[in-house]
């Protein structure tokens, strides 16, 4: 069923024609519907359709009235342009654009020009009452409309006025709740091998060796990740100092002269995996970082349109929504294949570990990307 908003009234297409309802006529459980050239060919056919489901009762009656597919088209143009026009942010010349894409250079022949078809969606902007976006960042209120979600709850949370330093925040009263109750944030970020990017993507040996190093040590017992970083350090190329001498001072602390370690930076029990993986918790920002790009190829560009900008991330919100809807009815979160291998491995690696410590860094290793 298409809204014909040329006529602004319900239209249905098939087999070539369309159709109206005719006048107020809906029956029961039937709705009737007319040929949109009634008037102006005097064309009789008439179409009954079942309301709930727009199915054909029976075939229509015959056309008596001239039609084409370039006519067609046309109409179909139409009202994508306005329907477009009335439900997104999106400048002029990228809704035209849009919906070009469905046209036959025949139907595109027999459009106005550009500037009129402009003019058209200005108007229907200008009757939403949509605002123009502010050329000022310093703008000083934000449309009502772009202050709510879909579902016309608060999202605009805080609002620290016109500045160099203005904050806006912007959540929904649910995700709030899942926010406010979570254990675990995860933030995206940039992995380098201090100074040996390029000898990591290219050096299967020396990116192992880091494996072992950086993230390997991390699945063994909090209990036994010094020993295993001590045997690491036994006899190591001159192209490892510089990072086991940043891993220990800031993960296993420095070693004193009496034999006894300095606190690092970061404990031990803080950053092991042992548990997490044991108990099939997370361990990655792989989930952000995909998002991240998710993002990224929702907003299309570096620097949108303040209103535009808005109106995609409340459109995204209310996409999380239904994700949120999905997985607390059951829904399983997608994972790939490679990723459940590797992690059945790391699972048997830990419950049945090698009694080589040097031997279990390695065999972890294997089973590591970065």
């Amino acid at each position: 069923m298409v809204i014909c908003v040329m006529e602004m009234v319900n239209c249905t297409m098939r087999i070539g024609h369309l159709w109206h309802i005719n006048g107020p006529f809906c029956h029961g459980t039937k709705t009737y519907w007319r040929c949109v050239n009634y008037l102006r060919d005097r064309c009789h056919s008439r179409l009954h359709t079942y309301i709930i489901t727009n199915d054909a009762i029976k075939p229509p009656s015959e056309h008596t009235c001239k039609t084409d597919s370039s006519s067609l088209e046309i109409r179909k143009f139409n009202e994508e342009l306005v329907h477009q026009a009335r439900n997104s942010q999106e400048i002029p010349d990228i809704i035209v654009n849009n919906c070009y894409k469905a046209l036959s250079d025949q139907g595109i022949a027999r459009l106005p020009i550009r500037d009129n078809i402009k003019r058209r969606i200005r108007m229907v902007h200008k009757n939403k009452n949509i605002a123009n976006a502010p050329y000022d960042p310093n703008f000083t209120t934000i449309p009502t409309s772009l202050t709510k979600t879909v579902r016309d709850d608060m999202f605009l949370r805080c609002d620290t006025e016109p500045g160099d330093d203005r904050i806006l925040l912007f959540a929904s009263t649910k995700q709030l709740d899942i926010l406010q109750s979570t254990d675990d944030f995860l933030v995206d970020g940039t992995f380098k091998v201090l100074g040996h990017q390029n000898k990591y993507e290219d050096d299967p040996e020396f990116s192992h060796n880091i494996h072992k190093i950086v993230v390997a040590l991390t699945f063994l017992k909090p209990d036994d990740a010094v020993k295993g970083f001590e045997d690491l350090s036994m006899n190591p190329d001159d192209e490892y100092q510089t990072i086991l001498h940043h891993f220990e001072e800031a993960y296993i602390g420095r070693l004193r002269a009496n034999h006894t370690r300095r606190e690092p930076m970061f404990t031990i029990d803080f950053w092991s995996m042992f548990h997490r993986t044991t108990q099939s918790l997370m361990r990655t920002n792989n989930s952000t970082e995909a998002y991240h790009r998710r993002i990224n190829s929702i907003f299309q560009c570096t620097h949108q349109a303040q209103w535009v900008f808005l109106q995609k991330l409340i459109d995204e919100q209310n996409a999380t929504h239904a994700d949120i809807v999905h997985i607390r009815s059951g829904q399983v979160p997608k994972s790939k294949k490679k990723n459940e291998r590797y992690e059945k491995r790391l699972l048997h690696l830990i419950s049945n570990p090698h009694q080589n410590i040097l031997t279990q860094l390695d065999s972890i290793a294997n089973n590591i990307t970065l």
